[in-house]
């Protein structure tokens, strides 16, 4: 480690910073004292010493608040302390005892909401370049507001790895596995944020047992289909007509719940029968084309007709009651189809993203390749092949056009 006779000009030109992540310079004149420099250039007074047979260090504060001389006295004052047989380092570390045993008299509450806030800003963690997407933040308040109810108050200090855990299966029983899964990320993510900024000494999600199920397999059968589609056209108390027409939407194109709910006038090219989807929309960060059939475009025109001119230059197929401007919340069609299954009784295992795996399955009864089933529902290929895909950027229209035309025809046979 290099020595330099520290002088405010030494200090200044020649603790400069290198290629490490930190860059140690030595005061030749007081024994000790030292300067650190961080890659970024950021120059921090650090006393070293041995005390009870351990070598130690001791933050005295930033250089640029800090002067030489101030260094230089207070490494002096802590070669007397340890000559006279105290531990210099016991004061800093009283104090950062005292600061850890206040945050955990903190509430689960208090550190969820710091955590989700620091999520919106983009600070959640030392790698964070940027916020949370939306489907994410979504995802962490509904895992937080579940985290919240089943901890009422309970303070930090007094939170066990078997607390943790049983919140998990807890809501896993009570709510649904999809959920459980999303806590445990959450919990993953906020007890990271906490040892971080040393709120906890321990990582108590490190031996919490991750919830693991199935993918899902429920295919609906013709006699349901034909039940839910006819139910859904139907006028009923739960679900406006916006919303039943976006429903029939992800039965006849196939596509995400969330991409239906958010659809905007500028994606939809009725002259030549297409919606594109914006990458920013689509799960895969894909631009997403889909040619739209006879039924689509048919119900595509009544929610024109259905939805009032708005002032914005892009406004929503499917606009909020509250906002008319902004689209209806990518959970809110999912949210209209566990209404209408309790209203008309359908089996209670049946789920709105069940429709996509009922139509693929459709399509490949008529033949339908399962590539072309993949692009019509724009999934990622995780197969060795798949790595042509970063040099093929071909739409497929033609093909997708040929299946989604083929499933309409058949789902209007079924509910005939």
């Amino acid at each position: 480690m290099p020595r330099l006779k520290f002088t405010a000009k030494n200090i200044l030109y020649h603790t400069t910073p290198t290629k490490r992540n930190e860059t140690v310079y030595f005061d030749e004149a007081t024994t000790g004292l030292s300067i650190s420099v961080t890659r970024k250039g950021r120059k921090t007074w650090v006393a070293r010493f041995r005390f009870d047979g351990t070598q130690q260090r001791l933050k005295l504060g930033p250089v640029e608040v800090i002067s030489l001389a101030q260094a230089r006295d207070r490494m002096i004052s802590i070669r007397y302390e340890i000559s006279t047989g105290l531990d210099p380092s016991s004061k800093s570390k009283a104090i950062a005892q005292t600061r850890r045993e206040a945050r955990l008299k903190q509430t689960v509450a208090v550190l969820s909401d710091n955590y989700l806030a620091a999520c919106r800003k983009g600070t959640h963690k030392p790698s964070a370049k940027h916020a949370l997407s939306k489907k994410s933040l979504a995802a962490h308040e509904l895992s937080s507001h579940y985290l919240n109810a089943r901890t009422k108050g309970q303070l930090l200090a007094d939170l066990t790895r078997h607390d943790l855990q049983s919140i998990i299966e807890n809501i896993s029983s009570e709510a649904s596995k999809g959920a459980a899964k999303h806590t445990y990320a959450f919990l993953s993510g906020l007890f990271s944020y906490a040892i971080w900024k040393e709120v906890v000494p321990e990582n108590l999600m490190r031996f919490v047992v991750k919830p693991n199920f199935l993918s899902r397999t429920r295919v609906i059968s013709h006699p349901e289909l034909k039940t839910i589609m006819g139910n859904i056209r139907t006028e009923g108390k739960h679900g406006t007509r916006e919303v039943r027409i976006a429903l029939e939407l992800c039965a006849v194109t196939l596509q995400r719940a969330g991409e239906v709910a958010q659809m905007r006038h500028n994606e939809i090219d009725l002259e030549r029968a297409e919606w594109i989807i914006p990458a920013t929309r689509t799960k895969n960060r894909r631009e997403h084309l889909v040619p739209l059939s006879p039924s689509a475009v048919s119900l595509i025109k009544t929610a024109f007709q259905l939805n009032e001119i708005q002032k914005t230059a892009n406004p929503p197929i499917f606009s909020s009651p509250r906002d008319k401007e902004q689209p209806i919340g990518a959970h809110a069609l999912t949210r209209a189809f566990i209404r209408l299954r309790h209203e008309h009784g359908w089996p209670i295992d049946i789920r709105l993203h069940d429709l996509r795996r009922t139509g693929a399955s459709g399509m490949a009864e008529l033949d339908i390749p399962p590539s072309t089933i993949m692009r019509v529902l724009n999934q990622t290929d995780t197969s060795a092949a798949s790595v042509t895909g970063i040099y093929n950027r071909h739409n497929y229209r033609p093909q997708k056009k040929v299946a989604l035309d083929a499933w309409a025809k058949k789902l209007g046979a079924i509910l005939k």
